[in-house]
């Protein structure tokens, strides 16, 4: 499986919320996208179910900002983004990234 990681700083517009990000172009013979999609259901199935980065931001900020979420559930370990034709997972620490690496190795 071909993808490459990325350790976030300031640089990159999640970095407060996570802390890396698994990018799957196409390369070596391999389509991206369905890359992208056998590692994002290996997520849902090991972490549990999560939104597209894009979506947690603004739900974030209305459970900070007092309104009633109790059924809203942001997940803290993973997200993912697919924009531009552009697929990538992001990431809360090491630990998990780990688990990624062993599970799909490069």
């Amino acid at each position: 499986m071909y993808y490459n990681i990325v350790k976030l700083d300031r640089r990159y517009s999640h970095f407060s919320s996570y802390g890396f990000m698994i990018t799957f172009p196409k390369g070596a013979g391999e389509s991206g996208v369905l890359n992208f999609d056998r590692c994002r259901r290996w997520f849902n199935d090991t972490y549990g179910w999560s939104q597209d980065v894009e979506i947690q931001g603004p739900m974030r900020q209305a459970q900070l900002s007092g309104f009633e979420t109790n059924d809203i559930e942001v997940n803290p370990h993973w997200a993912y983004n697919i924009k531009y034709n552009d697929y990538r997972i992001y990431v809360e620490d090491s630990k998990i990234l780990t688990m990624f690496q062993l599970k799909w190795k490069s």
